[in-house]
């Protein structure tokens, strides 16, 4: 772990960017009723009742030193959709001759095995492969 949090904190180098990549799922609501607008002596009041409207996925892209960010949105959150944001991610960010890409949370990805992958071509052309 100590080894990770050191990327954080060295330099800046061009030929070792440093980019985050984070994910997370939100779910969609609409409003049910119009809120109340404020009013002199009171404030304006909004509902709590909403209506679901499914959930979103988002994988987030950023790079802190430089203030690069990239926002991606899937219908769902998947191995295969992890591996296409990380197939686009590295030929247009990442396009350097070194990298390091440290995964810290991976435990959706024991679902999907790299044949799995092979079959979607997500891997295929991927540099660093041998």
């Amino acid at each position: 772990m100590e080894d990770v949090l050191a990327v954080y904190t060295r330099p800046h180098d061009p030929d070792r960017r440093l980019v985050c990549l984070d994910e997370t799922s939100k779910q969609l609501i609409a409003e049910t009723r119009s809120p109340i607008p404020m009013k002199a002596g009171a404030p304006a009041r909004l509902d709590y009742e909403y209506e679901r409207n499914g959930t979103a996925n988002l994988f987030m892209m950023f790079a802190p030193v430089e203030g690069w960010r990239h926002v991606k949105v899937t219908d769902r959150h998947t191995a295969v959709d992890y591996a296409r944001v990380l197939k686009d991610l590295v030929p247009q960010v990442l396009g350097h001759d070194r990298r390091m890409l440290a995964l810290v949370n991976l435990a959706f990805m024991g679902d999907v095995s790299n044949v799995e992958l092979e079959r979607t071509s997500l891997l295929r052309g991927s540099p660093g492969k041998s």
